[in-house]
């Protein structure tokens, strides 16, 4: 929501400022657009390939729906997981699968019931880890891609058009609109690169480690639900901060716990 209303800000005040001289469609030029945005497109698809520049387009999507999955949502579900482990033991949690909705959750619950170790949960879980980092890092990687290469396009389109300004020096009437006609593409190349491609990247990033957070939290979980530890001890661990310490402090079920 922030990197939206930024954005709408942004565009407010530059639609603002653009009206005070009373020409807002002079900085409206299609051609010089098409070849920014465009250009730009092609340039990234050429460096990152299809599959990374259609994901990156969609991670867009994902990151303003916000995290599907939070904390305060998988507390309660390792509590009563845990609960039910003290009772009937692991197998009890094939019948709460289907409850699941994190599919991150539901694979490191399933390698529980399969009777993986611990060493063995952890490498599991790491792998899933792993394979989401790599797929966010190219989403990420992908758009810094738009905000390196649209300014660099918006000179192109510059260039492209002083060279047409230069072709009708013999007609001085034309110099003045045909120069500014040339920057627009700069103009474009800049805002593209500064208000749009840059925040996104940059909101990608946070969405990303906001969402690695609450992967080692479910990690942290899970490992302690597989050494038996008891409800509270899972409740307490997951609140504070630093789970992966919590975990390395919980030693294995005492009769106490």
């Amino acid at each position: 929501m922030s990197m939206l209303l930024g954005i709408v800000g942004t565009l407010a005040l530059l639609v603002w400022s653009m009206s005070l001289g009373g020409a807002v469609d002079a900085f409206v030029s299609i051609p010089s657009l098409a070849l920014v945005v465009g250009g730009t497109a092609c340039l990234v698809f050429a460096r990152h390939g299809w599959d990374v520049f259609l994901f990156h387009l969609q991670s867009v999507g994902t990151m303003v729906r916000g995290l599907e999955h939070s904390k305060a949502n998988l507390t309660p579900t390792l509590v009563e997981c845990a609960a039910l482990v003290k009772k009937e033991g692991t197998l009890v949690l094939e019948g709460q699968l289907q409850n699941v909705t994190d599919p991150y959750l539901r694979y490191g619950m399933q390698s529980i019931i399969d009777g993986c170790d611990e060493s063995r949960l952890v490498m599991v879980l790491q792998q899933q880890v792993d394979a989401y980092e790599r797929r966010f890092n190219s989403a990420v990687s992908a758009w810094r891609s738009w905000a390196e290469i649209s300014p660099a396009m918006g000179l192109i389109g510059t260039l492209v058009g002083l060279v047409e300004m230069l072709r009708g020096m013999k007609n001085p009437d034309q110099i003045g609109p045909s120069m500014a006609l040339a920057l627009i593409a700069t103009f474009y190349g800049v805002f593209f690169a500064n208000v749009v491609a840059g925040p996104i990247a940059a909101k990608l990033q946070q969405h990303f480690e906001q969402q690695l957070r609450y992967f080692e939290s479910a990690a942290a979980g899970l490992q302690m639900l597989l050494r038996g530890a008891s409800p509270r001890v899972i409740e307490e661990s997951l609140n504070s901060t630093d789970p992966w310490e919590s975990v390395s402090k919980t030693s294995a079920p005492t009769d106490e716990q």
